[in-house]
């Protein structure tokens, strides 16, 4: 019974040393592990450090740090933004290189497995560049955002040692020796290369990563384009009554899609619409100067309020430069025809009966003709009228007086022959030069030339 007691207690401390010897094996080996971890993250560390000071960018230690190892991917990664990077790139650099993000990315570092596995991480990213480039440079996604951000990088330079990889801003492009110091600074972390996956894997990963990006690409191509022509269409609807300016500036805006073939069949009704336009306007034209002829031949007033309501009807019309300058000459033959309407459309009464009867005539179109007999101020005039001309001695005889007022530019002095148009006023009374009391007709004057 001892003896079984002996063995049982033997068996029992075997079994809790060879558990405590496992216990320990994992701990060291987890030791080992997070030391070595460790080491790797101060190398990737140190190298983004190294190049910050000799690309004079202040180094931070909490920059973002990934460490890559699932199924789908299979690297490491350190990123550095560097805020100066804005102010010193020029309009053309900055085209190119811009990072759409709070900071400028100046440089990342990646370590891969392998140098086998960084050139292929380099080669399949350059293809995907590559083929989009190809796929999409004659489309009209070349300006978009998406396309644009796809590219972010292409012109960023490229450094592959070892098992790591540079990728820098080209801002510093024309930096001497840029590679090769870059170059040294990845020899001195250099480990030896971890377990690669084998080529079939990382094809297969690639073909994982690729594809899907394809697709997402195309995806967003159709949308951008189906996008672009519902904004074309939309337009088009707009483009009813656009007489001038305004399709001018819809047209200029759209005309970079001309290059595109996607956008042919849109392109093309919105041209024949452009032309019916065109066309409507060229016929308005005609039309108001036809109406504004006619007019001016019959000095027809119905006829040329007509045609200034057509020309009015388009005051909300935004023009381009040659049809605004049609329309000031349709307002300077408006006002000239109307004119002509006017003077054509005046009087001469008989003095005595306007004198007699001064409301019966009052407002109503008058013209008369005479001798300037005196100026009264800046706008008044005594006119003689009623004028015969001397047998003899040349000039006129005048029998009656009219009182004129009139606010036109131009000047009148005694004895000027003038002719005068303008409005019944009613009768005018003053007190003469020999203090006795005259009334004589009053004309406002509206037109008054020179005889």
């Amino acid at each position: 019974m001892e003896k079984k007691d002996k063995k049982k207690n033997h068996s029992t401390k075997k079994i809790i040393m060879c558990i405590i010897s496992i216990s320990l094996v994992f701990i060291i080996l987890l030791a080992l592990t997070l030391l070595w971890l460790n080491h790797k993250e101060k190398n990737i560390m140190k190298i983004a450090k190294d190049i910050s000071e000799m690309l004079n960018i202040e180094f931070d230690e909490n920059f973002d740090y990934y460490s890559r190892n699932s199924e789908h991917s299979y690297n490491e990664e350190i990123l550095v933004y560097n805020n100066d990077i804005d102010n010193k790139l020029n309009d053309e650099l900055k085209e190119n290189v811009y990072n759409p993000i709070e900071n400028n990315l100046a440089f990342r570092v990646l370590k891969f497995n392998s140098n086998y596995e960084a050139k292929e991480y380099y080669k399949n990213i350059k293809n995907f560049w590559d083929y989009l480039n190809n796929t999409y440079k004659d489309t009209a996604f070349t300006k978009s955002s998406d396309f644009k951000t796809s590219l972010i990088y292409e012109n960023d330079i490229c450094i592959i040692k070892g098992s790591y990889l540079v990728y820098l801003n080209d801002i510093y492009s024309n930096k001497k020796n840029i590679k090769n110091r870059i170059n040294n600074i990845l020899k001195k972390y250099n480990y030896k290369d971890r377990k690669n996956l084998n080529k079939k894997e990382i094809a297969k990963y690639w073909s994982n990563i690729r594809n899907p990006k394809k697709k997402t690409i195309k995806d967003e191509y159709e949308k951008y384009i189906k996008t672009i022509k519902q904004q074309l269409l939309e337009k088009l609807d707009n483009m009813d009554g656009c007489l001038g300016l305004n399709c001018n500036v819809f047209l200029q805006s759209i005309k970079k899609y001309e290059a595109y073939s996607e956008f042919n069949e849109e392109m093309e009704k919105i041209k024949n619409k452009s032309n019916e336009i065109m066309e409507q306007r060229k016929n308005t034209i005609n039309e108001i100067n036809n109406d504004l002829d006619n007019a001016e031949a019959s000095l027809d007033s119905n006829l040329l309020e007509t045609t200034k309501n057509k020309i009015e009807g388009l005051k909300d019309v935004s023009y381009d430069e040659e049809i605004e300058n049609t329309k000031k000459e349709w307002e300077n033959r408006l006002q000239n025809i109307s004119d002509k309407i006017f003077k054509n459309s005046c009087v001469t009464y008989n003095y005595k009966d306007v004198l007699r009867t001064p409301d019966e005539y009052k407002n109503k179109p008058v013209y008369w003709w005479g001798k300037v007999l005196q100026k009264i101020g800046k706008t008044n005039y005594r006119v003689g009228v009623s004028c015969e001309p001397y047998t003899y001695i040349g000039g006129y005889h005048c029998d009656n007086t009219i009182y004129v007022i009139y606010n036109g530019n131009e000047n009148f002095i005694e004895d000027d022959m003038v002719e005068i148009w303008g409005t019944m006023q009613g009768n005018y009374s003053y007190e003469t030069v020999l203090h006795a009391n005259t009334t004589v007709p009053l004309i406002e004057a509206k037109f008054m030339t020179i005889k």
